[in-house]
């Protein structure tokens, strides 16, 4: 049969178990890879992959409010435009912890991650024209100054 090296480079060069010339797959792979990444957000590598939860909701809902603008008017136009309002209203409240009976941050101050919630909305809204851009701008200031009102800093 021969050494133990002979019988580990042979397994090692055996191209059913992944040694040898490289599996198609990976010669694909590596190919793709030195490919420019398909949009901007991938090229910026925001972390948590591609935002936090919070900015992903937020700009989802912001997104419903914008095709609510474009529904005909009458009252399911109405009904979605407000219940979208409603929803990023209370998650502005919670997250800032002023909602009763909310849970609020216990320190001083606001929370330390809505620094990190208004850049992620920031960046999102470079992506965006028009009104898009300007509401999820727009959600970012409501968000900061209800983190330093009074009541939400705890002081």
């Amino acid at each position: 049969m021969g050494s133990w090296d002979d019988l580990v480079k042979a397994l090692l060069h055996n191209p059913s178990l992944g040694g040898g010339h490289p599996h198609h797959l990976r010669a694909h792979l590596a190919a793709r890879a030195s490919e420019p990444p398909p949009t901007p957000w991938f090229a910026a590598d925001p972390e948590p992959n591609p935002w936090s939860p919070a900015t992903s909701f937020l700009i989802s809902a912001i997104g419903l409010n914008q095709v609510a603008r474009q529904m005909p008017e009458g009252q399911p136009r109405r009904d979605l435009s407000r219940s979208v309002d409603v929803a990023i209203a209370d998650f502005i409240d919670d997250w800032c912890g002023t909602r009763p009976p909310g849970h609020p941050w216990p320190w001083p101050g606001p929370n330390p991650l809505t620094a990190t919630l208004v850049s992620e909305l920031g960046v999102a809204a470079q992506s965006f024209d028009g009104a898009m851009r300007e509401e999820v701008l727009q959600v970012a200031g409501r968000i900061v100054q209800k983190s330093f009102a009074p009541e939400a800093a705890g002081q």
